[in-house]
């Protein structure tokens, strides 16, 4: 009889615990939190492509945020980026990377958006602001020359 009640007790405890953990799935803080961090992914498109990019945890990709959705004339500058001035500043804090890899999302001073499309090295700095997850297809998606590149959260 008490291994039964113990037995007992235990898929109780298990089920209180399971129940806990539901209501703390959907309370709204934490709603709030997984809408956060859903976002924090974004669409970038171009060339009848979309790419899935997430933005990084920064001052600036937040302001990128706030400034979705856009569609952006991008230039083309030495055959592995895409630059556009943007409208407004953003927060900076420009560092050298160790090296650019395809799918970059940074920002060049406080207002140039740099979609890169190839990997490199650079002794340039910038703030980086997020990255495309799977970068394949990017470069023919952009194309030659200017391209038309629209941004949207990944919500819309």
């Amino acid at each position: 009889m008490a291994n039964f009640l113990s037995k007992r007790s235990a898929v109780l405890g298990r089920i209180i615990t399971a129940l806990f953990s539901l209501s703390l799935i959907f309370s709204p803080a934490v709603r709030g939190i997984a809408e956060a961090e859903a976002g924090r992914q974004i669409l970038i498109s171009a060339g009848g492509r979309s790419f899935s990019a997430a933005l990084y945890d920064n001052e600036a990709a937040v302001a990128l945020a706030a400034m979705l959705p856009m569609r952006l004339e991008m230039g083309e500058l030495n055959g592995n980026e895409k630059y556009c001035g943007l409208s407004r500043s953003l927060p900076v804090n420009p560092a050298r990377p160790p090296g650019i890899r395809a799918g970059d999302l940074m920002l060049y001073g406080s207002d140039c958006l740099v979609l890169f499309y190839k990997s490199f090295s650079t002794t340039y700095s910038y703030t980086p602001l997020g990255r495309i997850d799977d970068p394949a297809g990017l470069a023919e998606a952009l194309g030659c020359g200017k391209a038309l590149v629209s941004f949207q959260s990944a919500l819309e």
